[in-house]
């Protein structure tokens, strides 16, 4: 239905109907990293015998050293 056919119900566009690319990274992200664990997870727990804990614990201690402080 086109916005002038709803309007003869009532209805009132309140919402801006635009996303920036700022909002369209934000969710990207938010949508991604929760789900981006479960993608590779057999792969990586095979590759480092069943140790995928550790793993992940190795590679957030490398990350945190080359992060830059602000």
């Amino acid at each position: 239905m086109k916005i002038q056919e709803l309007e003869k119900f009532g209805y009132k566009q309140e919402l801006k109907r635009a996303l920036t690319l700022k909002d369209l990274i934000i969710y990207g992200l938010i949508f991604m990293v929760p789900i981006a664990l479960w993608g590779i997870y057999g792969v990586v727990a095979d590759i480092s015998n069943d140790m995928l804990p550790l793993a992940y614990l190795i590679g957030m201690v490398a990350m945190v050293f080359t992060e830059p402080l602000l």
